[in-house]
C-alpha cells in the first residue's frame, strides 16, 4: 500500500486587527460675538422695561379707581347730609343723623336720645318679624327722641308713652324667626291704645348682622345707648316676651328685673301693684302658670346688689361676655344713679331763682 500522504500545513495566523480609533472631541462652543452681547443685553433691557410699563400702568388705573370710589362716597355722604339736613327741618329721626355724618355723636347722659317705632309702623308691620335698624332708618320708619331721665324717674315725661320690649334672640341675628314675638307686641298694642312708641332692640339700636354692619359713629351710638338702657327699663312700661329660656339669659333677667323695680328720692325698690309697670306674654313652650310666677320670684324683691350677685353667676348665659363687664357695675349702682339725679333735679329750682336774683341785680346796676 502506498505510504499516506502527510497533513496539509497550517494556515498562518492572521494578523492582529488595529486599535479603533479613537473618538473625535466636540467642536469647541462657539464663543459669543459683541453683536450677539449687545442683542442680548438689549432685549433683556426692553423685557424688565416693559414689565415695569405693566407694573406702572396697574398702579395707575388702581389710583385712579380708588379716586373715583372716594369721589363717589364722598359724593354721597354730602347727599346723605343733605337729606338730613333737610329731614331734620321737617321734625324727623334725622337731627342725630346730621352730627353723625359730620363726624359727631351728640350724648347728654340726662337727657339721653333712643330711637324709636310708632304703634302704626309696628301695627302696619306687612314681614315675618320687624326688620333691623338699618333697612328702618333707610325706610324713614324710626322717630328720634329725647328722654328727660329726671322726668322718667318721677313717672313723668316720654316714657308713659313708650312700650319698651324684653325678648331673647332665638338665633344669631334673628330674634323673632316664626314671628310669634312681632304678633304678641301687636296684640298688647292694640289692648294699650296710649303706647304710642316702640323700643325693640333688634329694630331701635345699629346692628353688626344680617349683612349689615355699624360704622363708626353708629358704633359709638350703641355703645352709649346700652350703658344707659338700665333707666329706660326702669320707667317705661315693658312688654315681657317669655320663652323657656328667658330665665337663663342674662339681658332677659337684668330687664325683668328693672320693670319690676320703681324709682324713688330713695332709689329703686320693688313696685307695688298699683305701681306695676309689665306686661308678661308667655310664647313657645312657656307656662304661663308655671314660669310666670317663678320669674316673678325669682326677682321682684331682689336688691341692686342681689340681683347683679345672681346675674354674675356663670350659669347665666351671654352671647357677649363683655356685657356682663360693662352692665353689672351699672347694676349696682342704680340706687346712687337715681338718687343722684333726682337730688340734682331738686336743686335746679333752687340754684335758677338765686340765678334770677343775680341776673336782676345785674339789670339795675348803673351803667
Amino acid at each position: 500500500a502506498p505510504p499516506p500522504s502527510p497533513p496539509p500545513p497550517a494556515p498562518p495566523p492572521s494578523p492582529p486587527s488595529p486599535p479603533p480609533p479613537p473618538p473625535t472631541p466636540p467642536p469647541p462652543p462657539a464663543q459669543p460675538s459683541e453683536d450677539d452681547s449687545s442683542i442680548g443685553l438689549i432685549v433683556g433691557v426692553a423685557a424688565v422695561a416693559v414689565a415695569a410699563a405693566v407694573v406702572l400702568l396697574c398702579l395707575i388705573l388702581l389710583c385712579r379707581r380708588r379716586m373715583k370710589a372716594r369721589k363717589l362716597a364722598s359724593t354721597r355722604v354730602h347727599a346723605d347730609l343733605s337729606r338730613a339736613r333737610w329731614s331734620s327741618r321737617r321734625g324727623s329721626f334725622d337731627q342725630g343723623r346730621v352730627r353723625a355724618l359730620e363726624g359727631e355723636v351728640e350724648w347728654d347722659p340726662e337727657q339721653p336720645h333712643y330711637y324709636f317705632l310708632t304703634r302704626l309702623a309696628v301695627l302696619d308691620c306687612k314681614s315675618t318679624s320687624l326688620p333691623h335698624m338699618q333697612q328702618l332708618r333707610s325706610e324713614q320708619l324710626l322717630k328720634r327722641k329725647t328722654v328727660d331721665i329726671a322726668d322718667a324717674y318721677r313717672g313723668a315725661g316720654f316714657v308713659k308713652k313708650v312700650l319698651f320690649v324684653s325678648h331673647r334672640w332665638e338665633a344669631p341675628g334673628v330674634p323673632d324667626s316664626t314671628g310669634t314675638q312681632l304678633r304678641a307686641i301687636q296684640a298688647h298694642l292694640r289692648a294699650h291704645p296710649a303706647l304710642e312708641f316702640v323700643w325693640f332692640d333688634y329694630a331701635c339700636m345699629a346692628q353688626n348682622t344680617a349683612g349689615v354692619t355699624r360704622s363708626r359713629f353708629e358704633q359709638k351710638e350703641f355703645e352709649l345707648m346700652l350703658n344707659a338702657i338700665t333707666d329706660l327699663y326702669l320707667t317705661s312700661h315693658v312688654l315681657i316676651i317669655m320663652d323657656n329660656t328667658y330665665v337663663t339669659r342674662f339681658w332677659t333677667l337684668m330687664e325683668a328685673w328693672c320693670a319690676m323695680m320703681t324709682t324713688s328720692e330713695s332709689g329703686v325698690r320693688a313696685a307695688s301693684e298699683a305701681e306695676k309697670r309689665y306686661t308678661i306674654a308667655c310664647i313657645h313652650e312657656a307656662d304661663p302658670e308655671f314660669d310666670v310666677p317663678k320669674l316673678v320670684r325669682k326677682l321682684s324683691k331682689k336688691t341692686p346688689g342681689e340681683v347683679a350677685d345672681m346675674l354674675a353667676s356663670p350659669d347665666v348665659a351671654v352671647t357677649n361676655a363683655k356685657d356682663k363687664e360693662t352692665i353689672l357695675p351699672v347694676v349696682r349702682r342704680v340706687d346712687e344713679h337715681v338718687r343722684q339725679v333726682l337730688i340734682r333735679e331738686q336743686r335746679t329750682p333752687a340754684l335758677e331763682n338765686v340765678e334770677r336774683a343775680v341776673g336782676g341785680s345785674d339789670t339795675h346796676a348803673p351803667t
